[in-house]
């Protein structure tokens, strides 16, 4: 047996090593830019919830505030 056919075996050993590592590299990066899906998707929620809740509460002012000229303008209509 030459020197050179045990220097074979050696690098397909190597080169399925690298190619089980690129693998576990690739599945780390597609789960990684899941997560960031994910992330993306509950902070868009979160935000619409938010701005929601920010346009009712400032619907319910607005219905305070003509209340509140409503009641004025009866006071001074009264005097």
């Amino acid at each position: 047996m030459s020197a050179r056919a045990g220097r074979r075996g050696q690098t397909l050993v190597l080169a399925c090593f690298i190619l089980a590592l690129l693998c576990v590299a690739v599945l780390i990066t597609a789960h990684v830019g899941l997560q960031v899906h994910r992330r993306i998707q509950l902070q868009n929620a979160a935000d619409a919830s938010a701005y929601s809740a920010a346009t009712l509460e400032a619907r319910a002012f607005n219905l305070y505030a003509f209340a509140n000229r409503t009641q004025v303008s009866h006071y001074v209509s009264a005097e």
